[in-house]
């Protein structure tokens, strides 16, 4: 009773894939990926594995006879640019406090 449940809440919650052909659907998506729950800025690796996914997904639709296309390729996007953050655990400055705090954590010291 659970699982029909769920899958009626799916079928009136999801787009249909014959919306997916439209730019401005596809571009909405992909802004939606770009953000996390809260609203902030989700990061770029994120960001990637999700369009991967969709394109995936849009990919298999194409397989199996339902798109005659990836509208993926067709929209332009960018996504959004790494950090130029510095992470410390591959920071080699000797003498650095992230250096030692980490070197010192795995037996190293820079």
């Amino acid at each position: 009773m659970k699982r029909a449940a769920v899958l009626r809440w799916l079928e009136t919650a999801s787009l249909s894939l014959a919306d997916m052909r439209e730019a401005s659907v596809l571009r909405r998506g992909l802004d939606a990926i770009s953000a996390t729950f809260s609203g902030k800025k989700a990061a770029v690796n994120t960001v990637l594995r999700k369009r991967e996914v969709l394109n995936h997904l849009l990919e298999l639709a194409v397989e199996e006879k339902v798109l005659t296309s990836n509208p993926l390729h067709e929209v332009k996007w960018t996504a959004p640019k790494t950090t130029e953050a510095v992470d410390p655990m591959y920071t080699s400055m000797p003498g650095s406090d992230a250096c030692w705090t980490i070197g010192s954590a795995n037996g190293r010291r820079c």
